[in-house]
Formats: structure tokens, C-alpha cells, sequence
């Protein structure tokens, strides 16, 4: 299909074999009106190319990751809010340019991997901030991160994708066994975060400071080793497990 199309839209367009795409040579790039086209495989037209003026605006972003990174090196005093706001203008293109990375990885990797790879990199954002902040001893800071990850990918990221699938395509149906599964390591993971804390809350309330002073206070770092042991299992356990079933699948 693919190479009729070619054959087609080199008698009427002017196909250009070898077109430079992108800086990579392309035998499925043709120009036409002004604009530069790239047949995409399965599909009967092209896309417009790509990195306009908004992407190169957006990359120039970048300006303020290299003025965070001097700053940082060379002690410069400035307002800690000004200071905050660089480096959070500067993570904007860079956690772009992971998304993108891992895109492309993906389109030569697979569904599966790659869809390992979107879950994991699509948080890198926040271990990176999270190990900076762990490395200065910001506890509350990276615990606040914890809880805005959770909440925006559980709230925001599926509220706005239930809503928008609703609106579009009317009552949504899902695999039972997927939602089940998903659904019971949420819980998991969660409980793992909020039964300590609701247990040191419900101590402290009840008067009984002796349990928080000897069971939960004194080893915070051990009961989150613990945690994350007792989750692991079950995590690769799950992915494990969707990776086999969608090999078979």
C-alpha cells in the first residue's frame, strides 16, 4: 500500500526520493504547496513537518536550565523565588525532551516497552526533584511531591481522560481483569503510604504517645524501606504478568 501511494504521489507531486527530513534521509518525504510532507506508513496522507515557531520558542526555554546551573555553581545571591522560578522555567524543555526520547525509543521498541518506558520516564520529573530535595534534606518537600504525583496522575490525569473519552465516545467500557488488577495495586501502593501516618495520627489523638515515641518516630527511614519491600513484589509481579499477556495477546 504504502509504495502505490508513493508511486502516486510521485506522478502528481513530484516525490522527492530522497528528500533530508528532519537531517535524516527520507525515500517517503515529498513537498507540495509550500510545505514539507512525510507519508507515514498504514496511513493515506502525511503530516505538515514539525518544529514551528512555538517548539523553537519552547526550546528556548533552555536558557534558563543553563542560567540555574551557573547560578547554583557560582553562588550568586538572588531571591530564593526568583531562583525557584528559573529552574522551574528550565525543567519545562527538558521534561519535554525526555517525552520525546522516550517516544522515539518507543517507536522502535514496541507497544509494550514502550509503554514501560512512558510509565516510567513520565515521572522523572519528579525523582529527579525529589532526589535533589532528599540530597538537602528537604523530607517535606519530596513527601509533597509524593502526594502531587499521586494525586495528579489519579485525579487530574484520569478525571480529564474519563471526562474527554465520556464526551466523545459516550458510556466507556473497560477489561475487568486490567481495572481489578490496577485497581488492587493502587490500593496496595497506597496503603503502604497513608497506614502509617493515619496510625501515628490516630495515636497521637488517642494519648497514647508512647506508641508514636517507640513504633513510628524513631524509625521513619525503616518503615519506608519496609514499605517499598513489601510493594516491589507485588508491582513486578503485575507488570510481569501484563507483559506476558499481551505477548500471547
Amino acid at each position: 500500500m504504502l509504495m502505490q501511494l508513493c508511486g502516486q504521489m510521485d506522478q502528481e507531486l513530484g516525490l522527492l526520493s530522497a528528500y533530508n527530513y528532519g537531517g535524516q534521509q527520507s525515500s517517503n518525504a515529498f513537498y507540495y504547496g509550500g510545505r514539507h510532507y512525510l507519508l507515514l506508513a498504514g496511513k493515506r496522507g502525511g503530516h505538515p513537518e514539525k518544529g514551528g515557531s512555538m517548539s523553537r520558542w519552547f526550546y528556548g526555554l533552555l536558557v534558563f536550565a543553563a542560567l540555574a546551573v551557573v547560578l547554583a555553581f557560582l553562588h550568586i545571591a538572588i531571591p530564593p523565588l526568583l531562583l525557584f522560578v528559573i529552574a522551574g522555567l528550565g525543567i519545562l524543555p527538558l521534561a519535554a525532551l525526555i517525552g520525546q526520547s522516550v517516544e522515539q525509543v518507543a517507536e522502535h521498541t514496541g507497544e509494550r516497552i514502550g509503554g514501560l518506558l512512558f510509565a516510567t520516564f513520565g515521572n522523572a520529573t519528579e525523582l529527579i526533584i525529589g532526589l535533589f530535595a532528599l540530597s538537602e534534606g528537604l523530607v517535606d518537600v519530596v513527601r509533597a511531591s509524593i502526594i502531587g504525583s499521586i494525586l495528579g496522575n489519579v485525579l487530574l490525569v484520569l478525571g480529564i481522560a474519563t471526562l474527554v473519552g465520556g464526551l466523545k465516545h459516550g458510556r466507556l467500557r473497560f477489561e475487568v481483569r486490567p481495572a481489578s488488577q490496577y485497581s488492587s495495586l493502587l490500593a496496595l501502593c497506597l496503603g503502604g503510604l497513608f497506614l502509617p501516618a493515619v496510625a501515628e495520627l490516630l495515636a497521637s489523638r488517642s494519648g497514647q504517645s508512647q506508641i508514636v515515641e517507640r513504633g513510628i518516630r524513631p524509625r521513619p527511614r525503616t518503615r519506608s524501606r519496609g514499605g517499598g519491600r513489601r510493594d516491589r513484589p507485588g508491582v513486578g509481579c503485575t507488570i510481569r504478568g501484563r507483559h506476558r499477556t499481551s505477548a500471547r495477546l
